[in-house]
């Protein structure tokens, strides 16, 4: 039994760096289909991305393309992990770029904002942000996939307050990406929305 948050985290770090452990969970979340593998693998990824070892060798073998491949078809509490899990990713740069990199990245970060929850909104916003931050491609996709709509609710809403600070950084962040050829809406009023 483990008796404290040290061992807690010297057996994260021991899980996160060895070989072929994150191999098996990334193998177990692509390869079986029942939500309690999902759930198993997903919380396991979640706790050893917790630790920079742990993020490594999720990049490695693949993790953050099996978690955005399988955000559609979660359950709630797993889809709050999985978008943890990414977010988390995204605080590296090679997770960060295998995130942004990925076709289906933007648009199945757009589409759980505001659905699931308030963690997961959240998590979608950090890791929107960090993407955008990092490819201006992924900002040109976050706007056509109707980011800016979404933001903008999300500020109105009754999220957190982490949340709503990382969707006006990234409303910021995505205010040269914003012409009228992409919306043209904005001609219309004298409202700009930030």
């Amino acid at each position: 039994m483990l008796s404290d948050s040290k061992d807690l985290h010297e057996l994260r770090v021991v899980l996160a760096t060895t070989d072929g452990i994150m191999d098996g969970l990334v193998r177990l979340l692509r390869d079986f289909n029942t939500s309690r593998a999902v759930k198993v693998s997903v919380k396991a990824i979640f706790s050893l991305c917790l630790r920079r070892q742990g993020k490594e060798k999720a990049v490695e073998a693949d993790a953050p393309a099996a978690l955005i491949e399988k955000l559609s078809r979660t359950e709630r509490s797993d889809t709050e992990r999985a978008l943890g899990a990414i977010e988390l990713l995204c605080t590296t740069e090679g997770g960060c770029k295998a995130v942004a990199n990925h076709p289906l990245s933007v648009s199945a970060l757009v589409k759980v904002i505001l659905k699931v929850s308030d963690r997961a909104t959240e998590y979608a916003a950090g890791s929107l942000l960090a993407i955008c931050n990092f490819s201006e491609k992924a900002q040109k996709e976050a706007v056509q996939a109707g980011i800016i709509k979404e933001l903008l609710l999300l500020i109105q809403s009754d999220c957190t307050c982490r949340a709503k600070t990382k969707a006006m950084n990234l409303l910021k962040l995505l205010r040269s990406v914003c012409d009228h050829r992409i919306m043209p809406e904005y001609g219309r009023t004298d409202v700009v929305p930030f």
